[in-house]
């Protein structure tokens, strides 16, 4: 049938002309003169014209016009190379209008399945076309023959209205069918679970700004009924909400179910485990939110005899060191999460003192699998620490030669007889001899610190504050310098050049911010992660007042 489709196609053009241009008139002429057109397959994808009308999203008016030529009983069996009817077509585009044409000519529509067993209602949750689905929701019931919101079709299509955010319909559709929350796809798949991987839906996993917290702060998100246990335990069997680190998931589920704290997955880790392998800060945290109970919790050898130091030793994974920028800041990050902030000062109050040198059943301790983890991440570290500091070391000694040499030929030359200069007692000079000593004692140091980093060991604890703490004195001296000497070069052209008229002051301060504002906006965000992550307030810490366990 296909292949003849093929065939005919080149015949029914100038329909499907007239159809993507909304030409009624044309198309109207073509059907008087080919009845069969009205239900023919016209192109390659056994499309009828009705599909191709309802997938342009308007000519609404066709729509009617078109639907009316056709036999209502046939429209359930025109379908297209996908087992897909017009109303299948009205959904994945979000063609509300046709499909409220479509549903009132034959409603029958609604529980037609093309070949993905998805009805209308799939496919408009998938493609998140939220007027066209919350239509369909009206008209659409848990039919006993098609059954749209039980089984494996109730699972599916709830699972695609959490994919595509549509929270609202989500919970008004439970709401109705209070048993789509516990249905799972083949694949194991559920409602939860899937609620669980959307990081980006929960604060923890946000950047809100001021007004947006208060904002999500009003927002009631209370479970009033809780899903079945059985449920809850696959989530957590199953690592999602662990594995993306949504902190309010482990804390609505430990509310309801506060056994599932000492539950563990299939590789036999609890939730703290799993936030440390995938670097979990939020996870983590929740220690903060538990009783003495988490002495109990954290302390057990796996399989592998791994304790929690050997798991915070292992490289975290590529996605998570990806969002510090430098190899050097990534391994300043791992060196606060194995020694710093968490691993040794804050998992020492929660670990047996025998498990920090304990050795796994490989013989080796924690501090020997995290030397040997990230020993490409200290290479990585080093070279791009020694090219950071190898170009700011060439704009530091220029800087430092400049000034220097306008320290000696000051603006205006000196007096003959006494050797003062000519213009030391204006006030324009003053500034330029403060900001030139400012320019050249600042770049000297800058140049000295970029010179010490060259000259490191680079040792794995070198990137912990040694090696940040010079790079964050080296940056901020370079900026000064750089500012100081752009403040002396335009007093000088003021000196020389300007004769009292003030009014040449604006365009030179105005040059000189260029360079300015060029580093600070190239420069500004390194420096400020690198002050963020070196002295900033960490990422360890109590998240909330409830009490997890």
């Amino acid at each position: 049938m296909k292949e003849q489709c093929k065939k005919e196609c080149l015949r029914y053009i100038p329909l499907v002309k007239a159809v993507l241009s909304g030409d009624w008139e044309s198309a109207k002429i073509f059907f008087d003169q080919n009845p069969a057109a009205v239900t023919a397959r016209i192109t390659e994808m056994m499309e009828t014209a009705l599909h191709i009308l309802v997938g342009t999203g308007k000519y609404i008016r066709f729509v009617d016009n078109l639907v009316g030529l056709i036999p209502a009983e046939e429209l359930p069996a025109l379908t297209d190379d996908g087992g897909r009817t017009a109303l299948h077509i009205a959904a994945w585009v979000g063609n509300t209008e046709a499909a409220r044409v479509l549903v009132q000519q034959h409603p029958r529509l609604l529980y037609v399945r093309d070949n993905t067993n998805w009805l209308p209602i799939h496919r408009a949750a998938i493609n998140a076309r939220r007027d066209t689905l919350s239509y369909l929701l009206t008209v659409t019931e848990n039919d006993p023959v098609s059954l749209p919101f039980s089984n494996v079709s109730g699972a599916q299509f709830i699972i695609a209205v959490i994919t595509s955010d549509l929270y609202d319909i989500a919970l008004n559709v439970v709401d109705r069918y209070p048993h789509l929350a516990t249905l799972r796809t083949p694949n194991k798949n559920c409602a939860l679970a899937r609620i669980a991987t959307k990081v980006s839906s929960f604060p923890s996993g946000s950047r809100l700004n001021f007004w947006q917290r208060i904002i999500y702060s009003c927002v009631p998100v209370k479970v009033d009924n809780p899903v079945n246990i059985s449920q809850v335990t696959h989530v957590h069997k199953d690592n999602w909400a662990q594995s993306f680190g949504i902190r309010e998931v482990i804390e609505e589920i430990a509310e309801w179910f506060p056994n599932l704290i000492w539950a563990r997955d299939l590789a036999d880790r609890n939730f703290f485990r799993r936030g440390i392998i995938h670097r979990h800060e939020n996870i983590f945290n929740l220690t903060y939110q538990m009783s003495d109970q988490k002495r109990i919790a954290t302390n057990f050898l796996e399989l592998s005899w791994d304790t929690m130091l050997h798991l915070a030793g292992r490289l975290a994974p590529r996605n998570k060191l990806n969002l510090v920028p430098g190899a050097a800041l990534q391994m300043q990050r791992e060196l606060q999460w194995f020694k710093a902030t968490c691993m040794i000062q804050e998992v020492k109050k929660f670990v047996n003192p025998m498990y920090i040198d304990f050795e796994n059943k490989k013989g080796e301790t924690a501090a020997v699998v995290f030397t040997k983890e990230h020993k490409d991440l200290v290479v990585e570290g080093e070279k791009w620490m020694k090219d950071t500091a190898n170009s700011c070391t060439i704009v530091a000694a220029l800087i430092a030669t400049m000034v220097f040499a306008a320290a000696i030929t000051v603006p205006g030359g000196n007096n003959s007889e006494k050797g003062i200069p000519i213009f030391s007692q204006r006030k324009a000079f003053i500034i330029f001899a403060v900001s030139d000593a400012i320019s050249l004692f600042t770049s000297t140091t800058s140049l000295l610190m970029f010179l010490s980093i060259l000259t490191s060991r680079y040792a794995e604890q070198d990137f912990l504050h040694a090696l940040p703490k010079r790079l964050i004195i080296g940056l901020f001296t370079l900026f000064l310098s750089i500012t100081t000497m752009m403040v002396a070069f335009s007093t000088t052209l003021y000196l020389v050049f300007g004769h009292n008229k003030e009014w040449i002051l604006i365009p030179v301060a105005a040059l000189a911010c260029l360079p300015i504002t060029s580093f600070v906006t190239l420069q500004y965000p390194l420096l400020k992660d690198l002050i963020s992550s070196t002295y900033g307030r960490g990422i360890f810490g109590k998240q909330s007042d409830r009490l997890l366990y």
